[in-house]
């Protein structure tokens, strides 16, 4: 076999003006997750930018983000021990059978393939989640868009690319918050963490943020979304999420019910 060293900075900053910028005057970059951290890592100061934040379209209401707050609370790590694993698999099996019940379809942001089997392995509805193996988001996807009955899609590989409008994605649970995971690219994603305090809230928000959107995909549609990791009430304070977003957060202790006209 062959090795391949690969070399890459750790930030950009001092190659940007010279390979992306290439000394033009004004550019706007756009984007629904970047923030004023982002612009530090690219090398612009506060002092070459203006920065405009444009109010989504969306309703907050048809996409709430509900965290589950039934007792005890979890936090969802390496450190969870079996009994608070299963109550987690209890959680969510609630949640679908509520949703089930409304006919209603949705994912599952697993995070990890260790969690999605684990949950398959032990949800009492086994029979109505669809999963995949490593490098096969792309069937589980069509299997499960092409359903004719109420299924959830369990996944760890569906946080962006993926487009579930309308009936095809009414609510999405959140096992655990999709914290950056450093056994990628160790070397490079633990000097970017050693070096930037925010960059691992940051990307956890980035994740968190692409993951949410794929169900609720325009101004008529609707869908909640639900956390049942309690670092989730340290995470919302911190993460820097819009004011609008801020908007649609709740508790409840038990899944929640949307209507809205068609």
């Amino acid at each position: 076999s062959r090795n391949t060293l690969s070399f890459s900075p750790v930030w950009a900053a001092d190659y940007t003006e010279r390979f992306l910028f290439r000394g033009i005057e004004k550019v706007i970059l756009s984007s629904a997750t970047a923030n004023e951290s982002d612009l530090k890592r690219l090398g612009i100061s506060h002092s070459e930018c203006d920065i405009f934040e444009m109010q989504s379209t969306f309703d907050p209401k048809r996409a709430p983000i509900v965290f589950i707050s039934r007792q005890p609370q979890i936090r969802v790590d390496n450190k969870i021990d079996e009994p608070r694993k299963r109550m987690i698999v209890n959680r969510v099996d609630a949640i679908l059978d509520f949703h089930f019940a409304r006919e209603d379809k949705g994912i599952i942001q697993c995070t990890s393939y260790d969690w999605m089997n684990y949950l398959v392995k032990h949800s009492r509805f086994a029979n109505r989640i669809i999963s995949h193996q490593k490098g096969e988001s792309r069937d589980g996807v069509l299997r499960y868009r092409s359903s004719k009955i109420p299924l959830a899609l369990a996944s760890p590989a569906i946080k962006e690319g993926v487009d579930l409008p309308h009936e095809l994605c009414r609510f999405i649970i959140w096992i655990k918050l999709p914290f950056l995971n450093l056994h990628a690219k160790p070397n490079l994603s633990k000097a970017r963490v050693k070096s930037d305090a925010r960059y691992m809230l940051d990307e956890t928000f980035r994740a968190f943020h692409q993951g949410s959107g794929r169900g609720n995909r325009d101004k008529k549609d609707y869908c909640v979304i639900y956390v049942l990791d309690s670092h989730w009430l340290l995470f919302k304070d911190e993460a820097g999420f819009s004011t609008h977003t801020k908007a649609s957060f709740r508790q409840s202790a038990t899944p929640i019910e949307l209507k809205f006209a068609a």
